[in-house]
């Protein structure tokens, strides 16, 4: 029987939903602006799937959307001018 590591296939995600916590927890407007993205993007997704076939089998990595790279690079750019405004 096959074993498939849903925690390894996740990781890229995982670590860019790391990221847009932690950016949004240093910003006083971040809830308010996860809060609007998820609305706008609700039924577009967060997750790309990016298939490769190893050893036979077909593996699914999940990476963030597009949009939700482009709200990290936005939470980013916000947190920096915070830091230096301070």
């Amino acid at each position: 029987m096959a074993v498939i590591d849903f925690t390894r296939d996740m990781a890229p995600y995982h670590a860019a939903a790391g990221e847009l916590i932690r950016l949004a927890r240093q910003l006083p407007e971040g809830l308010g602006l996860l809060k609007s993205f998820q609305a706008k993007h609700r039924d577009q997704g967060f997750i790309d799937w990016q298939e490769t076939v190893t050893g036979g089998a077909l593996v699914l990595v999940a990476h963030p959307s597009i949009a939700v790279t482009d709200l990290i690079i936005d939470l980013r750019r916000r947190a920096h001018a915070q830091e230096r405004a301070e």
